[in-house]
C-alpha cells in the first residue's frame, strides 16, 4: 500500500506492513475515569435513575465484567455523580439563558405544579428558532427553565418568588 493510504499510527511495525483490518473496525477509545463518569451521568439522566445506582453491587459487577482491572476507587460515588449532574445542569441553564437572549421570536412560558410526596414546580419556555441566514427554516424549541421543590404553600406570592 502507498504510505499516504495508511494512517500514521498504522505504518509499518517492526518492518511488517499493517493490514486494512484496523481501518475497518471502529476504534474503542481508551478507558478514562472522566469518560466513565460522563457515561454514568448520561445513563442516570436519560433513564431517570437514582444516583445511588452507582453504589449498588450489580452495577459494580457489570463495570468490572466490562473492565476486569477496574478498581473500586475508579467507580465514582453517588455524591460525585450528583455533584457533576448539578454542575452540568447549571452550565446548561446558563447556556439556555444566553441562547434565549438572541431569539428573534416571541417566547411563550408555561408552568405546572404537582405533588408526589413533595410539591414541585416546572417552568418551560417554547419558541421558534430561526437561523438568521435561513429565515424560512423554523425549529420549534422547548426548554425546561426550572424544576424546583415548592417550599411553603402554593400561594401566588410563593409561586411568583420561585418564577422570578
Amino acid at each position: 500500500m502507498h504510505s499516504r493510504a495508511i494512517p500514521d499510527e498504522e505504518q509499518e511495525v517492526d518492518g511488517k506492513q499493517m493490514t486494512l483490518d484496523s481501518m475497518l473496525t471502529p476504534k474503542i477509545p481508551p478507558f478514562m475515569a472522566s469518560g466513565l463518569l460522563d457515561h454514568i451521568i448520561e445513563l442516570i439522566v436519560a433513564e431517570d435513575k437514582a444516583f445511588q445506582l452507582v453504589d449498588k453491587g450489580p452495577f459494580w459487577r457489570l463495570l468490572k465484567f466490562l473492565k476486569l482491572n477496574l478498581t473500586e476507587s475508579a467507580i465514582p460515588h453517588h455524591t460525585k455523580v450528583r455533584d457533576e449532574v448539578m454542575i452540568k445542569a447549571r452550565e446548561a441553564q446558563e447556556q439556555m439563558k444566553e441562547d434565549l437572549k438572541h431569539i428573534p421570536s416571541l417566547i411563550s412560558m408555561d408552568f405546572d405544579s404537582w405533588t408526589n410526596e413533595h410539591p414541585y414546580l416546572s417552568i418551560n419556555f417554547h419558541y421558534i428558532n430561526t437561523p438568521v441566514d435561513k429565515p424560512h427554516e423554523w425549529e420549534l424549541k422547548n426548554e425546561q427553565a426550572a424544576f424546583a421543590i415548592i417550599e411553603g404553600n402554593h400561594s401566588g406570592a410563593n409561586l411568583a418568588s420561585i418564577l422570578f
